[in-house]
This record gives structure tokens, C-alpha cells and sequence, in this order.
């Protein structure tokens, strides 16, 4: 694939696949879920490297809105280098693809580990994972009952809760020798505690891939109810949730998504300038 200022490759530091820049993240290039799951199952722990986090991220349509606010820009830049920055939204490739730096697919965070759990626990591959409740524990532990589950506490977003919640899972990682941290507990904490983790990993032991996966465990065991495949492949997942939970989503969908539009036209008249 051709390079060019916004599409770039990091197959020499983490992956196989090509990168395109939009709405100041990284966004993976890759052809499908399964393939970025796989590739994840090869994973191996390594040296942390201070200008690649070796962090999953699953930014959809409401937390590249998030990101923008002047508050959570930190968190942006901090994000952009993480080695798997996922394009979790279908107005994402489309934006892209009006950018004229088109993504090939949605790579939704829920789908890959849809397809990579299952391969962890048949293999009883060494895992942490931090949840958000007894059911979600329960189910995971089900199929992978070597894995280190703990149900994290209900935290604010300040540093110093992050920091205790970052702190018990570096020891339980430690303890586990663990190859993997999963985060399933929701937007911003999962990355905070991510990023604070490796920022109290030790020095010269090889960190475990670290995935901030949100909802997608409780999508996996059926806890929450998954948007149907048309509705996946036509990008009204959002629809489907509103239906199902319009008080709590109206909100989000209706007054802060709003703001994506302006976004994407700027990202659009820039990329195409460049």
C-alpha cells in the first residue's frame, strides 16, 4: 500500500497492518475483525516502549467526540500511541473514505473479541481481567477458569482512584505473569487505568498487551443485546441501543453525537487540502 502523509505503517514495531490519521488518532487499516484478532493471539509480553503503548483502543463516534473536548485532549495524544487504535464506528471509514484515505473496514472492538476470547481460553492463554460485575466474571470464568477475573470497583475518573484500580491490576498481572489485560469496565477509565498501569509496570519486565474493550464481554455473554447484522453493517447500531435504552442514550446520541458532523467536514476539507 502506498504511503503518504496520513497513511503510514508500524508492521517493524506492532503489527502487520497500515495506520491512517483522522481526528488525530492512528486508525488501524486492516481487512476484518478476525484478522486483527489472530494477529493479537500472537502476541508475546514485551519491553515497553515509551513511544508505543502496547494498548487496544476501540475509539467509536462518541469517544472521538469525547476526545476532542479541551479536557481530554491529554488523553487524546496519549491514546495516539497506542499500538492498536481501532476504527470501532461506521462514520469513521466513512469519513475516511470522503477524506480520501479510506479504511478498508470497521474493525469493531466487541467483534474481535468475539474472536479472540474464545481462542485465549481454549488455549488457557495467561490473562487478567478486570470487569464490571459479578454476572460478566462469572461467564468468563466459565470458559477460561485459569484466568485471574476481578470485578472492578466503581471509580470516579480522578488520578487517584484510577491510580489504585491501575495499581491492583499491575500486581495481579504480576502475580498471573499474565500476557493479557482486559478492561472491560467502559470509556474514559478503561485507557486511564491502562495508561497508569504502565506507567507503574516495572522497568525492564515485559508488559502485557493491554485492551480496553468496554461493553464487549457483556455483548459476548448475551449480558447486553447485540445489534443485528444489518444493523452493524449499515451503521444504525446506534438506533438499535436508543430502542432499547432511549432515556439513558438520548443524550449521547441526540445532543453530544451531534458533534461529530463538524468534525468529520473539517477532518474531510483538510485531508483532501493535503
Amino acid at each position: 500500500m502506498k504511503a503518504t502523509d496520513s497513511r503510514t505503517s508500524r508492521s517493524s514495531m506492532a503489527h502487520p497492518f497500515a495506520t491512517v490519521e483522522l481526528f488525530g488518532l492512528p486508525f488501524l487499516d486492516a481487512p476484518d475483525e478476525a484478522s486483527v484478532a489472530a494477529h493479537l493471539l500472537g502476541y508475546e509480553p514485551t519491553l515497553a516502549d515509551p513511544d508505543l503503548h502496547p494498548i487496544v483502543v476501540t475509539p467509536n463516534v462518541d469517544i472521538v467526540v469525547q476526545l476532542e473536548k479541551a479536557k481530554t485532549r491529554g488523553l487524546r495524544t496519549q491514546l495516539a500511541s497506542s499500538a492498536y487504535v481501532l476504527p470501532d464506528g461506521a462514520p469513521i471509514v466513512w469519513s475516511s473514505r470522503w477524506a480520501k484515505q479510506p479504511l478498508e473496514a470497521r474493525i469493531a472492538g466487541s467483534n474481535v473479541f468475539c474472536h479472540w476470547w474464545p481462542n485465549v481460553a481454549a488455549d488457557e492463554r495467561r490473562v487478567v481481567v478486570f470487569c464490571s460485575s459479578d454476572e460478566v466474571k462469572s461467564g468468563l470464568a466459565a470458559e477460561h477458569p485459569t484466568a485471574t477475573i476481578v470485578v472492578a470497583p466503581h471509580i470516579d475518573t480522578s488520578d487517584e482512584q484510577v491510580g489504585l484500580v491501575a495499581a491492583d491490576l499491575v500486581a495481579a498481572a504480576i502475580a498471573a505473569d499474565a500476557e493479557y489485560c482486559v478492561i472491560c469496565i467502559g470509556h474514559p477509565k478503561d485507557p486511564m487505568i491502562a495508561l497508569a498501569a504502565l506507567e507503574r509496570w516495572p522497568l525492564g519486565r515485559p508488559a502485557p498487551l493491554f485492551l480496553c474493550l468496554g461493553a464487549s464481554a457483556e455483548l459476548y455473554l448475551g449480558i447486553k443485546r447485540r445489534a443485528p447484522e444489518w444493523a452493524q453493517r449499515f451503521g444504525l447500531e446506534w438506533l438499535v441501543r436508543f430502542a432499547q435504552e432511549p432515556r439513558r442514550m438520548f443524550h449521547r446520541y441526540f445532543v453530544r453525537d451531534l458533534g461529530f458532523f463538524p468534525m468529520a467536514l473539517r477532518e474531510v476539507i483538510a485531508r483532501r487540502r493535503a
